[in-house]
């Protein structure tokens, strides 16, 4: 099913000075910038989002200190 960006309830996570915008739904996850809100979006079906979220809290992109 298509999805119009101006219809989703979007919610904005902001880390670092850096800003994206979320958007969640019965079977997806949608991900904007939020400097560009009338870009396009990307779409991750929501295993592949949980996996993801599973990868930044285990520290897989965490850049090591010099």
């Amino acid at each position: 099913m298509p999805w119009s960006a101006e219809r989703l309830n979007w919610r904005r996570a902001c880390s670092g000075g850096a800003c994206v915008e979320v958007a969640i739904t019965g079977t997806a996850v949608h991900l904007r910038d939020s400097t560009d809100p009338d870009g396009d979006h990307l779409v991750f079906d929501r295993d592949t989002w949980a996996a993801f979220l599973h990868q930044i809290r285990a520290g897989e992109f965490d850049i090591p200190a010099r």
